[in-house]
């Protein structure tokens, strides 16, 4: 037996679940033949409810919730988390990549930089760099942008003789010795290096108004050529000086440039200078001068 309050009595009143007025409940919930509608209620519940088959209409239904784009709120797509995702993955937030300290290294801790000491002394070094090999310029003709340069084109030498104003000259040293050749007439010569300069072999029986090898003599005797073919370049000046002279006869030297090539001369001064024929001159001994001569390479 069971007593249940009447509120509109205010008394107890007897109950008995097994009775037709006990079970007569079960008919306005779950379906029952009595189910209370409400339809056409209005206002907000005592207690929360989840609209449970209205929320399949918002998933593959007929009210689907609209994608987000730039311009309208809506649901993210898979295409558009899959995006964040590898943001998220790839996002660095250490304080060099954020620049949180004040010149910090930034995104690239291996980059050289304009104001750090010691970077190019850490590079490996190539001992014996050829003329493909390239370097990183700045173009003072184009805004100082930054180009790539070969070594190969670099201009010769990179440096003018100090008085010449023009790169790529080089100043050379070496001596000739001029002997009697085997032949009559003729002339024996050799040009050694001095210092940074050319050398020529024995050359023997050099005759007048004739080539020999890198050798010229002309008509008289009197002029001796060393050739351009026998040079490194092309002779711009020449300087000379005796080194040695053991012939009988007392003369002065003159060594200047003809053309491309380097002459040399003796003379003798008899109210006037004249020149002495050379191959008179080593029948009584040999002589030797040196030489200072400027070349083009």
């Amino acid at each position: 037996m069971s007593w249940i309050y009447n509120p509109f009595t205010g008394k107890l009143d007897y109950y008995d679940p097994d009775t037709t007025l006990g079970a007569h409940h079960e008919t306005h919930e779950n379906g029952g033949d009595d189910e209370l509608s409400v339809d056409g209620l209005s206002g907000d519940l005592a207690d929360a409810q989840d609209p449970k088959a209205h929320a399949s209409d918002h998933v593959d239904g007929t009210d689907d919730i609209q994608s987000a784009t730039a311009v309208q709120k809506g649901l993210a797509t898979a295409a558009q988390i899959t995006k964040l995702d590898g943001i998220e993955a790839l996002a660095d937030v250490t304080a060099n990549h954020t620049c949180d300290t004040p010149g910090g290294a930034g995104t690239d801790t291996t980059a050289i930089h304009d104001n750090t000491s010691g970077e190019i002394s850490a590079v490996t070094e190539k001992a014996s760099p050829v003329s493909a090999d390239l370097v990183l310029i700045e173009d003072s003709e184009s805004s100082n942008a930054k180009k790539r340069a070969q070594i190969g084109n670099f201009p010769a030498g990179g440096q003018e003789i100090l008085g010449d104003g023009t790169t790529g000259r080089v100043l050379r040293g070496s001596y000739i010795t001029i002997q009697d050749g085997t032949n009559a007439s003729t002339l024996k010569c050799t040009l050694t290096s001095r210092w940074n300069g050319d050398a020529i072999a024995v050359t023997d029986n050099i005759a007048k108004d004739a080539t020999t090898g890198n050798f010229a003599l002309s008509a008289n005797g009197a002029e001796l050529k060393i050739l351009a073919s026998g040079l490194s370049g092309n002779a711009i000046f020449a300087w000379s000086m005796f080194l040695a002279n053991s012939t009988s006869t007392e003369f002065l030297q003159q060594v200047n440039v003809s053309g491309n090539d380097l002459r040399v001369a003796f003379r003798y001064f008899s109210g006037g200078l004249y020149l002495y024929d050379i191959t008179a001159l080593v029948d009584t001994g040999d002589i030797y001068v040196e030489l200072i001569y400027l070349t083009d390479a």
